[in-house]
């Protein structure tokens, strides 16, 4: 594990980003098996978030911090198709996690259909960032 005050090279981190994607993905995918669709799609938005900040840390060489799918997207001038699907997990960071963001619980927020769609969506951008990178 990374110890605090590591450096990694620059040129390697992005690496580090996009596995986790893939790994992130993996457990939206699982976490759908099981019908904890809110995990699932808190976790596809998370797969979806690695993807973009992998590639701008390969193409700008710099970690943005922010959950906004849409900002990252916007900041590697991504088409108007992967910004409209990056527009629909704006919410998911927050209203899978707090139960105070709507009137009832995340897990009863997220249904399988949903859900399916956000991974779609997820898988989408993970694609496109990967054809960014050049991988």
């Amino acid at each position: 594990m990374k110890k605090k005050g590591d450096v990694l090279e620059s040129s390697e981190e992005y690496k580090i980003w996009l596995r986790q994607s893939d790994r992130d993905i993996i457990t939206a995918k699982h976490s759908l098996e099981n019908q904890d669709y809110y995990a699932s799609a808190f976790w596809a938005q998370q797969s979806a978030e690695k993807a973009l900040k992998s590639a701008i840390l390969k193409e700008k060489n710099e970690l943005i911090k922010t959950h906004s799918i849409i900002k990252l997207a916007r900041i590697l001038e991504a088409s108007k198709d992967i910004i409209e699907k990056a527009d629909l997990f704006e919410p998911v960071h927050q209203a899978t996690r707090y139960p105070d963001i709507s009137a009832s619980s995340p897990e009863e927020d997220y249904d399988k259909e949903n859900t399916e769609i956000l991974i779609k969506y997820a898988e989408e951008i993970r694609t496109w960032a990967k054809k960014k990178i050049s991988l």
